[in-house]
């Protein structure tokens, strides 16, 4: 993914020039990347080459579903119009989303940012704090008394089967969120492990 290619200069011909503008900030310097506040408490990482554009405006930390991401306004606009910095980086269609690859809503460094569907997008996603098996895609059936394991797939839950372990319910889910979610499967085991026919 290449760089922004948006003016520099606050004018008339800038289509952000009506975004809150940023006053003052520091840059930390990384290996290719940089970290620019968010309040006071936070911090969002950029590339070196995106830095100085995505550093112009004023960022604000915003908590949806408890992630965390970066987020700007228009001013003069009501309704207040709201842009995430990973939408403003990668500038998507607008029917489309920018998934975070690792999960963090406030590592915005193109290696970790991909456009993609709303379906897409949700495939990626964490695993919930209850969840009683610490695994994704892993429930206790009582009547049973085994591990159920289920994906999701267009919206309908299909079953993948009864194990005795928790762990190898979490495979199954595993080899069935790589075959059907590809990229943008979210596993229970690292990739390496998990591939088709070493599950």
């Amino acid at each position: 993914m290449g760089s922004l290619h948006i003016s520099t200069s606050r004018n008339s011909h800038d289509p952000f020039s009506l975004l809150h503008p940023r006053r003052g900030g520091t840059e930390f310097l990384g290996a290719g990347m940089k970290l620019i506040p968010i309040g006071k408490t936070h911090f969002a990482k950029v590339d070196d080459h995106n830095f100085h554009i995505v550093n112009r405006y004023a960022w604000h930390l915003h908590n949806n579903k408890n992630k965390l991401y970066a987020q700007t306004f228009w001013r003069g606009i009501k309704p207040t119009v709201k842009l995430s910095m990973h939408r403003f980086i990668m500038n998507p269609g607008r029917d489309l989303e920018v998934d975070h690859i690792d999960g963090d809503g406030l590592n915005n460094c193109e290696s970790n940012l991909r456009i993609c569907t709303h379906a897409e997008n949700g495939r990626n996603r964490q695993l919930r704090k209850y969840a009683y098996s610490g695994f994704l895609g892993v429930s206790w059936d009582k009547k049973s008394n085994k591990w159920r394991a289920q994906i999701c797939i267009n919206y309908k839950t299909i079953p993948l089967g009864a194990f005795e372990n928790a762990q190898d319910a979490a495979r199954a889910r595993d080899e069935a969120a790589l075959k059907y979610h590809g990229q943008f499967a979210r596993l229970n085991f690292p990739i390496s492990y998990a591939t088709p026919g070493n599950i």
